[in-house]
């Protein structure tokens, strides 16, 4: 059986990103060029003088397919038939639970809920993902929770 794994760091290139980039870096460029010509500086031209560029360099690498919480660690979805683990925070700990150690699956529209051998529920949103990418995950899960003789309860699909 073919495990499943989806990444949520993969992003498409994009132009008008890249663009949008360039403008708010130009537009910080015409503030400091401004900026220069006045005699007294406000607070608010300083926060526009170090925001625009910064905002416009988040563009450009966005644009470019890098996105910058992306450097911050990874996101993802794994299943294969030893265990699941699933990870949708940067920051968060991935939750990762055995097969062995599960009593019970509820398959929810939007959710799956296990029950382990030791009566812990733990709850997984999947609503984050394609129609596509769920009904894959629930297959698998349904064929995995068959081969290793789990309960499922509540299907709704």
């Amino acid at each position: 059986m073919e495990n499943i794994y989806l990444d949520f760091n993969n992003h498409s290139k994009s132009k008008s990103r890249i663009i949008f980039g360039v403008l708010f870096i130009l537009l910080g460029i015409t503030n400091l060029y401004l900026l220069l010509n006045k005699e007294e500086i406000g607070t608010l031209e300083i926060m526009n003088l170090v925001l625009f560029p910064l905002v416009g360099l988040f563009h450009i690498f966005d644009g470019l397919g890098s996105k910058m919480k992306d450097k911050l660690g990874k996101r993802f979805i794994r299943i294969n038939e030893k265990e699941i683990t699933f990870k949708y925070d940067f920051f968060g700990k991935a939750f990762e639970l055995e097969w062995g150690n599960i009593k019970s699956i509820c398959i929810k529209y939007a959710s799956l809920e296990f029950t382990t051998k030791n009566n812990t529920r733990e709850k997984i949103s999947i609503a984050r993902l394609d129609y596509k990418q769920i009904r894959e995950i629930k297959e698998y899960i349904k064929s995995i929770s068959k081969n290793m003789n789990i309960e499922e309860k509540e299907i709704v699909t």
